[in-house]
């Protein structure tokens, strides 16, 4: 319900202002693939400004989340290197009980009692 919430509360105003870019942006534009401005028609693109706008947006969260991604590296492999250990001394203590539980089990005989012979 809060996720809900929260996804209305943001979502909704960002899409009113992406709405609102996009009307405002509508008219046509040449984006030319050549830096020298040679004029070949076949480096250029003709498409609407908040095309253009909304690519450069969309190309700016993936270039961020990428670089996030790329820097938390370290501490992905450091959980799961803290995940193994954290299993094999599991699989120690349990062993450890084991061995315990068995032990507890094998008493002296009481007085009276026959010695078994080995």
């Amino acid at each position: 319900m809060i996720k809900k919430f929260a996804w209305v509360l943001i979502g909704g105003p960002v899409a009113l202002v992406v709405i609102a870019l996009s009307v405002a942006n509508r008219h046509m534009v040449v984006f030319s693939y050549d830096p020298l401005g040679g004029g070949d028609p076949a480096l250029q693109l003709k498409l609407p400004l908040f095309v253009l706008l909304m690519a450069g947006v969309l190309a700016g969260i993936a270039a961020g989340g990428a670089a996030a991604w790329w820097r938390q590296g370290k501490w992905r492999r450091a959980a799961r290197e803290n995940a193994h250990l954290a299993a094999r001394r599991q699989r120690e203590a349990d062993e450890l009980r084991r061995r315990l539980d068995e032990m507890a089990t094998a008493r002296l005989p009481a007085p009276g009692e026959e010695h078994p012979v080995a």
